[in-house]
């Protein structure tokens, strides 16, 4: 029990600093600094799949949808893109929607048939309402 607290606290502060990385929408002009923010974003991405990888509460979530890095990276991108790449409740939902057992298996779930921007709003809500449990209830 106390190691799984542990566990947690450092995972929570592994979040906390990949969602300020990737949270991060200051413009900068000079091409070192878009190439240098780019390598963070692209790092902080690397690290927040590995953290999802490491969780042993995802395990028989990866193993049942046959997650891969690539298609969780992929994942991510079309959550942004579809409107999660927003923070609601100290969450940057993009990420958290992948690190966490109950919206990772909504995300990678097919059954419900949601995708796009309603699964980014269905997100955005989730973490919004400061919701614990199913996604879809």
């Amino acid at each position: 029990m106390v190691f799984g607290i542990f566990r947690s606290i450092k995972k929570s502060s592994k979040l906390i600093k990949i969602y300020k990385i990737l949270s991060d929408v200051s413009m900068d002009f000079d091409m070192k600094s878009m190439f240098k923010k780019s390598k963070d974003k692209e790092k902080a991405i690397e690290d927040l799949i590995e953290i999802a990888f490491d969780d042993p509460n995802n395990k028989p979530i990866i193993k049942k949808y046959k997650i891969t890095k690539k298609n969780m990276k992929k994942k991510y991108q079309d959550l942004v893109v579809n409107g999660a790449g927003v923070v609601a409740r100290n969450h940057w939902v993009a990420a958290s929607a992948l690190v966490y057992p109950q919206t990772l298996s909504f995300v990678f779930d097919k059954k419900h048939k949601i995708k796009g921007q309603q699964m980014a709003f269905i997100l955005v809500d989730y973490f919004d309402q400061n919701r614990v449990g199913p996604v879809l209830e």
